[in-house]
């Protein structure tokens, strides 16, 4: 799917580092919390982002990022789509946030707030991450990101988290999820999914993924007395480009999860471009960047949206992966 203008100024504005600690960022965070268990929407709305804010953000922080032309186009985007964009990535999380806030009974009081650096490619001083300590049973983490404008502090975007685990800690772990290549010069993406359980063994490890809903396409497993605890298996799927209505073929790729104590290397690998029932002549095994063959079919703008959807459905995968592994070893 193609990033809007939106889309696209969240990541630019997510790629930041959070600093020292701050008295304002705890009146911030505070009020932020009152508008929470108040229901008080329209103190919320004056904690959003303003316009101008990020305007200037691209222009002062960003623009050496993009090109001239981008940058106006994305500023164009803003002005015409501000008001709709509040609902859905502001207004939306809020009326969630209040509603698990009733059910669970959170008093968000007495919060410890910390600032957390993030692992992004660049940085802006007027953006910050903030994680906030709840005295709740269950719902310990609340974290949010914050935009500092005119000396006063206002909300990034709506990915405002109050929840059992420690969002910013998992924002973390994804992005160091990333693409690579082979010594051939192919797409691959490999690592290690580290897991909560530590006395957790191969056995029930491999149990737990074999087992799992977000297993699909297994091809073949290890036997019991091998030394090599493994999964592997293929899966396929049609794929679209700039929300057009027509596939432009089908990829598939194969995976494998080495398993070792407590740990599990992943490995996706052998992307594979069909041409199927489209127009879009095969590429077959893609490559990690854009040359003669796939601009002979894509564009350079089409090929690297592919491999940012690739890259944004190895993380969704790993992260379903985790989740269900960890829940399993309970």
């Amino acid at each position: 799917m193609k990033l809007n203008t939106i889309t696209l100024l969240l990541i630019l504005l997510l790629n930041s580092k959070g600093y020292g600690q701050n008295t304002s960022v705890k009146i911030f965070g505070n009020t932020l919390a009152k508008s929470i268990i108040e229901n008080d929407s329209l103190l919320f709305r004056s904690l959003i982002i303003p316009k101008e804010a990020m305007i200037q953000t691209i222009r002062e922080d960003f623009s050496s990022k993009m090109t001239k032309e981008n940058e106006e186009k994305l500023i164009e985007g803003i002005n015409e789509k501000y008001d709709q964009f509040i609902a859905p990535t502001f207004i939306l999380p809020f009326s969630l946030l209040t509603s698990k806030a009733g059910i669970h009974n959170l008093k968000m009081d007495h919060i410890n707030y910390e600032l957390v650096e993030t692992r992004f490619s660049d940085s802006s001083p007027n953006i910050k991450s903030v994680h906030g300590i709840l005295t709740h049973k269950k719902l310990q983490h609340f974290t949010f990101h914050i935009i500092k404008y005119q000396a006063e502090w206002y909300l990034l975007n709506g990915m405002i988290n109050i929840s059992e685990t420690n969002k910013l800690e998992e924002y973390k772990e994804m992005n160091e999820i990333t693409l690579s290549s082979d010594r051939n010069g192919f797409l691959q993406s490999e690592g290690t999914m580290k897991l909560k359980n530590k006395n957790a063994s191969k056995i029930d490890i491999f149990n737990c993924i074999l087992n799992s809903v977000a297993t699909v396409g297994v091809t073949e497993t290890s036997k019991i007395n091998e030394d090599l605890t493994f999964i592997k298996g293929t899966w396929e799927y049609k794929y679209w480009v700039n929300d057009t209505d027509t596939p432009v073929g089908k990829i598939s790729f194969k995976y494998e999860f080495i398993i070792n104590d407590s740990s599990i290397h992943y490995r996706y690998y052998n992307y594979v471009h069909r041409q199927a029932d489209s127009e879009f002549t095969s590429i077959n095994q893609l490559p990690l960047k854009a040359n003669e063959k796939t601009l002979a079919v894509f564009t350079k703008d089409q090929y690297d949206e592919m491999l940012y959807d690739t890259l944004v459905n190895i993380r969704h995968s790993i992260r379903s992966h985790k989740k269900l592994t960890d829940k399993c070893l309970q």
